[in-house]
């Protein structure tokens, strides 16, 4: 942030320094290192239909997911979220032939007073996918094995707000993760299970500033986590017996979003501007959830979240009409290249609002890109 009230040069240094540390401790030697983060990690509907660019939102539900300073930012409320989807993606670098199945669901509460506030919320991600994976027989042959795998990615957030004055409000949130998954080889079951079986702890911080009617600063930053996982598994693959054993480092990177909202007009149409600053993942790889066959000797896998990168992100806000109790939302981001020898992607998203009753509000919306498409049905 800038202005009078912004932190020092040397608390935004020791901030990055500390991410950076963070994102480049030391992982288990043994565990080949994948890098989870993507660009439509859960944030709400209403804050992906404007793009993500919410580090400024006084949104209340931007505390559930990012800014936990959005929960004092605005006038004294409460509110409530509940999101879910289901759609057919592909992350960049996963073969277009694999038969991919995700659902995600969120959801919150949150309350503020005239000084504090506090909230919880979780969000989830559950992909299944199906691939056929090769592997060499003892005849020198190339084989397709059948391999069906289900990997859940489940967060719960506890942000707490307090409003330092009218025009300032910080926040922090506790957050948790965890990490499962299941396989099944040929048709049978294989072993796979969570190495420490612990909910990983990280936290995030972030701080709302009102310059004047039209213009707010924010931005949050979020700490980097690792899960670890083993996948072991013996089989019968073409008359042969196979025995597979991998232990996995799972890591999701430090996030640093700063963001400025610009109201310029009497109403409340408003644009929004984020850069996200994505920390790497050292010796990151990719999850495609078919690697760990052709893993052996490092072949087949791709690079991925090796290097800090920045995501540009644009939103914009506006009701349908004068007096009307509908919004419209729009926005663009670009999806920056975090994987070896692949480029980025452009973005659209958009969405439709409306109050039905004065505690009730529905939301449609969409996330369009190359190889990607996502729809959202959600309500507050």
């Amino acid at each position: 942030m800038v202005g009078r009230n912004s932190p020092s040069r040397f608390w935004i240094a020791y901030k990055i320094g500390v991410g950076v540390y963070l994102g480049l401790l030391p992982y288990d030697a043994q565990a080949r290192v994948y890098d989870l983060y993507r660009a439509d990690y859960p944030k709400g509907a209403f804050c992906s239909a404007i793009a993500g660019a919410c580090a400024s939102d006084l949104d209340l539900e931007n505390s559930f997911f990012q800014n936990p300073a959005a929960l004092t930012a605005g006038p004294p409320n409460w509110n409530f979220d509940g999101d879910y989807t289901n759609n057919s993606n592909l992350e960049p670098g996963m073969k277009g032939t694999n038969d991919v199945t995700e659902a995600q669901f969120m959801g919150g509460f949150g309350w503020a007073g005239e000084k504090f506030g506090a909230g919880f919320s979780f969000s989830g991600r559950r992909e299944q996918v199906g691939a056929q994976v090769s592997l060499i027989d003892d005849q020198g042959f190339s084989r397709n094995l059948p391999l069906q795998t289900s990997a859940t990615i489940l967060e719960l957030h506890l942000p707490l707000a307090y409003r330092v004055d009218p025009s300032l409000s910080v926040g922090i949130s506790l957050n948790g993760s965890f990490y499962s998954q299941s396989l099944a080889v040929n048709g049978a079951p294989a072993f796979a299970g969570s190495g420490d079986g612990e909910l990983r702890l990280g936290f995030s911080v972030g701080a709302i500033k009102t310059i004047n009617e039209k213009v707010r600063l924010g931005s949050w930053w979020k700490s980097p986590t690792t899960s670890y996982d083993s996948v072991q598994f013996v089989t019968q693959a073409f008359s042969n017996q196979l025995t597979y054993n991998e232990d996995l480092a799972l890591h999701f990177p430090w996030i640093w979003a700063t963001g400025i909202s610009f109201a310029p007009w009497e109403d409340a149409r408003t644009f929004f501007l984020d850069l996200d600053l994505i920390g790497n993942t050292f010796a990151g790889t990719q999850l495609t959830y078919d690697t760990f066959v052709s893993a052996v000797g490092d072949k087949g896998t791709r690079f991925k979240g090796r290097s800090v990168v920045i995501e540009p992100r644009l939103g914009y806000r506006m009701p349908w009409h004068e007096q009307s109790q509908g919004t419209l939302l729009l926005g663009t981001y670009y999806e920056t290249s975090r994987w070896e020898d692949l480029s980025g992607r452009l973005h659209l998203t958009g969405g439709v609002s409306y109050k039905v009753l004065s505690w009730l509000e529905l939301m449609g919306g969409l996330d369009v890109a190359k190889d990607f498409f996502q729809l959202f049905v959600t309500f507050r």
